[in-house]
């Protein structure tokens, strides 16, 4: 190829080539590729479940421990809105509920960019194995996710409710120091 001895370069082609053997680091077939594909697969499958499920039960945990901190640091004003009659349901809608527009809007816009950092970092996570993997996503793996924040959101703030619900007018009248 009239170069340097300690030139690289990597050379596919689906006829086999004639090149001197010193020259040639390695040949890999389609076939070695798919077998490490599914070797990978095989070996990430059980884990697969984990890399699904532990974010899941982690953003509940966070989701309820900043909305329980909002309901807390407002438990003096939720009780002042009951005792000025507003209605369970529109304080309700100010505390718990006006958050649901922030987690929505992030979904939409922070899961395509987390998904183009990890297009980006992927080949350098995986620069070593020598696999094919494709890192297309369908469209309704993003409504997929988008619908389970959703149900996550939804779930804690029910269990929020029952707190909610137990904040009673006295709290305000109590003596404060």
């Amino acid at each position: 190829f009239d170069r340097k001895a300690g030139y690289y370069n990597v050379l596919m082609s689906q006829e086999p080539l004639d090149l001197e053997t010193p020259r040639i680091y390695s040949m890999t077939t389609y076939d070695d590729v798919m077998s490490a594909t599914q070797q990978f697969y095989d070996i990430f499958r059980t884990r697969l479940f984990l890399l699904i499920c532990v974010p899941v039960v982690l953003f509940a945990i966070i989701m309820y421990l900043m909305l329980t901190l909002i309901v807390d640091r407002a438990t003096t004003g939720i009780s002042l809105l009951k005792i000025f009659g507003y209605p369970d349901k529109t304080v309700r809608r100010m505390y718990l509920h006006a958050n649901g527009m922030m987690v929505l809007v992030d979904v939409i816009v922070l899961i395509p960019v987390t998904k183009l950092i990890m297009d980006a970092a992927f080949p350098t996570l995986m620069a070593s194995a020598s696999i094919a993997c494709d890192l297309t996503l369908p469209w309704w793996i993003y409504g997929l996710i988008l619908a389970g924040v959703l149900v996550v959101y939804i779930g804690v703030n029910l269990l929020l409710m029952r707190k909610f619900n137990r904040i009673t007018p006295a709290v305000a009248l109590k003596n404060r120091d």
